[in-house]
């Protein structure tokens, strides 16, 4: 079957590949991480007036209403140039969850300021005895005449930049019980709020944050059902960023084994070698072939859950695999700096791992399929 991008969707491609051509030569990662917010606002502006900060919002929302093809070539291009932008972090998953959850005054509130660059609204949802299970909430909600939140959050993505976090918390129930988790707009001012923030493996800033009898602004009127739909989106766009840095790794791996000679012959010349790579690009080439199901079946809303339970589990074994052996086949330089090669596996490890490793997506896919 052909999987092909309509004009539009290529003109999309080009347009997100040229601004990665311009901002990312000379190695200029390295200063976008070293920034405080791990990335460049100026860079966030610019994503903004190209339209891609709109593209995941639908037109009632003011957004462009892309779809999971647009989705899947925006973030395909930003992977395969390590990008360092939270897209991902910030504008599908936060944003998505608020505009699947939130009322339509809290809506026109935040996504317009949201798609401009001018705003940042963060999720604090993680928990540390969840492990991958996002029903798994133990952050109170207490109402005493007016709602109090008490419990921590870790891994808060990007929390210290933000000017809104949308936490979760159990208003009843057990741990692990959908009906009562609900949604809350809070702000970082609050008192009550003790924070830590740290960087993850790949660079990107991330917080731990414990609430002590703090006051919790508007809640959201979504559920849990939509916050799951939210998430789902979510972890297609990590498969599609996973699949950017995967070919990446693939053919600078390919190239470095052309380029370097042993015993007066490249590399690639190896027999054994040349297994590796077909090995390597075998699995690729399933993992986009995992992908692209993914987004069919989301354009046909067929089997949506399971098809991209099925797919983050399949691509985040891969993509650790892949990896390594990319690392593995550069020899010592590949687990240095000096390559962004090291980077991209760092980001690898990390997408491989948010909202569900390969296990937990496994198990989450046999369920569903029951």
């Amino acid at each position: 079957m052909q999987f092909a991008l309509t004009p539009d969707q290529t003109l999309l491609k080009d347009t997100v590949e040229r601004f990665l051509r311009d901002r990312y030569a000379d190695n200029q990662r390295r200063g976008y991480r070293a920034e405080p917010r791990g990335y460049s606002l100026e860079n966030w502006r610019m994503l903004a007036d190209m339209g891609i900060l709109s593209l995941p919002f639908s037109a009632s929302d003011g957004g462009l209403g892309g779809g999971p093809r647009e989705l899947m070539v925006v973030l395909e291009a930003l992977g395969r140039r390590f990008a360092v932008e939270p897209v991902l972090e910030e504008i599908i998953a936060a944003g998505g969850v608020l505009a699947a959850l939130g009322a339509p005054a809290q809506k026109q509130s935040w996504l317009p300021r949201i798609m401009n660059g001018t705003a940042h609204v963060g999720l604090a949802h993680f928990e540390h005895a969840a492990r991958f299970n996002l029903a798994h909430v133990n952050l109170k909600a207490t109402t005493r005449g007016s709602v109090t939140l008490d419990g921590e959050k870790t891994v808060a993505p990007l929390a210290a930049g933000c000017d809104q976090w949308m936490v979760s918390a159990r208003e009843r129930g057990a741990p692990q019980d959908t009906e009562g988790i609900r949604f809350y707009l809070v702000s970082p001012t609050a008192a009550g709020i003790e924070r830590r923030d740290f960087r993850l493996v790949d660079g990107s800033c991330a917080s731990t944050i414990r609430f002590q009898g703090v006051s919790a602004g508007e809640r959201l009127p979504g559920g849990y059902a939509d916050f799951a739909a939210a998430i789902d989106t979510a972890r297609f766009a990590a498969g599609a960023e996973m699949i950017g840095i995967m070919s990446t790794l693939f053919e600078s791996t390919l190239e470095y084994l052309r380029s370097r000679q042993q015993f007066g012959v490249p590399l690639s010349s190896f027999q054994a070698l040349q297994h590796r790579l077909a090995d390597l690009y075998v699995l690729l080439e399933q993992s986009r072939s995992q992908l692209y199901r993914a987004a069919l079946c989301m354009e046909s809303a067929v089997q949506r859950e399971r098809s991209i339970a099925g797919m983050k589990s399949f691509l985040g074994a891969a993509a650790i695999e892949i990896g390594e052996e990319c690392v593995h086949l550069h020899g010592g330089i590949g687990t240095t700096d000096e390559l962004a090669l090291g980077f991209g596996y760092k980001r690898l490890l990390m997408l491989a791992r948010l909202f569900g490793d390969a296990d937990a997506e496994l198990t989450r896919f046999c369920k569903l399929a029951g």
